[in-house]
């Protein structure tokens, strides 16, 4: 499925969570970059190429639910994985109404996230076939 290595930036700002979240992917083709502050997350993904983010909701200097729109408002199509252990309703609502891809309460277990990553990447090689193929027939109409 994954023909390119997507670029996945996780952002907590424990870093024992870092770690737990980089090591489930230590077997995978996916490119893990990991970062505590979202400010500077989302500076990251103003700056460079990210396909997929994985994302705390209760974070110092701005929780995930703000991060999750600035990145929704900056690119619509980068799927965002939100995780939380602050389990509230009105977080998963928003997260969901915000246009999170998926939501996950800690501890993560290592497989989920995986295969929450999986599903977006397919997501994104869907879109990007899509688009494609809509290229090819604008071009041979």
């Amino acid at each position: 499925m994954k023909e390119k290595n997507y670029r996945i930036l996780v952002v907590d700002d424990q870093i024992v969570i870092l770690k737990t979240i980089a090591a489930a992917f230590k077997d995978t083709s996916y490119k893990i970059t990991t970062v505590r502050n979202p400010v500077e997350a989302y500076q990251m993904i103003e700056d460079e190429q990210f396909d997929i983010v994985i994302s705390d909701i209760r974070m110092p200097k701005m929780n995930g639910l703000d991060l999750l729109r600035k990145i929704k408002n900056h690119n619509g199509m980068i799927p965002v994985i939100m995780i939380t252990g602050y389990t509230t309703i009105n977080n998963i609502l928003n997260a969901f109404r915000y246009g999170a891809f998926d939501f996950f309460f800690k501890p993560v277990a290592q497989d989920e996230i995986v295969s929450a990553v999986d599903r977006a990447a397919a997501k994104i090689e869907r879109v990007n076939s899509l688009l494609a193929q809509a290229a090819e027939m604008k071009d041979g109409a």
